[in-house]
């Protein structure tokens, strides 16, 4: 599901480049689409049990301990309680989408740009809440926090934005 919806974001980027403003709202759309997917993914992996990546090999503790293996250390490890929590940002995002459909038409914010970094913030915490090691918490804490920033300080000639989005970094 990250995978899906990191690609889901530089595609709706790529597409509000190509796309002439009168029709960069399909942004919404492919985001919307895009969240769908992932999170339909999402649920039928809940099913399939605990996902494991980025493992290293068993290793085995000192002789004086008995020498017991102690187990695989992954980074990135999809169980129960992770998928649960994958799902309800997934489910959280969709309707987040859906209400700002509606306000970026009102507040003049860019369509790609703002769907790019709520897809992006999104991203961070379905590796989040998949951490297994300081490295990949830390990573994805910063995907999430770094497009919230921006998220933050978007409406450009508005200055409570500009100093809402220093107080937030």
């Amino acid at each position: 599901p990250p995978v899906i919806l990191a690609a889901t974001a530089v595609a709706g980027l790529v597409a509000d480049l190509f796309l002439p403003p009168a029709r960069r709202s399909v942004s919404v759309l492919l985001g919307l689409t895009g969240t769908a997917a992932a999170l339909g993914w999402s649920i039928w992996l809940a099913s399939d049990g605990t996902r494991r990546t980025f493992c290293l090999a068993a290793t085995r503790l000192p002789s004086a301990v008995g020498g017991l293996p102690v187990g695989r250390s992954c980074s990135y490890v999809a169980d129960p309680y992770a998928d649960f929590f994958q799902i309800l940002m997934l489910a959280a995002l969709l309707v987040v989408l859906l209400l700002v459909r509606s306000a970026l038409a009102s507040d003049g914010l860019p369509p790609g740009e703002t769907v790019f970094l709520l897809l992006a913030s999104v991203t961070g915490m379905l590796v989040l809440a998949s951490a297994r090691d300081l490295i990949s918490l830390i990573v994805a804490l910063e995907v999430v926090s770094l497009p919230a920033f921006v998220l933050v300080g978007l409406r450009r000639r508005d200055p409570r934005s500009a100093q809402a989005a220093v107080t937030f970094f």
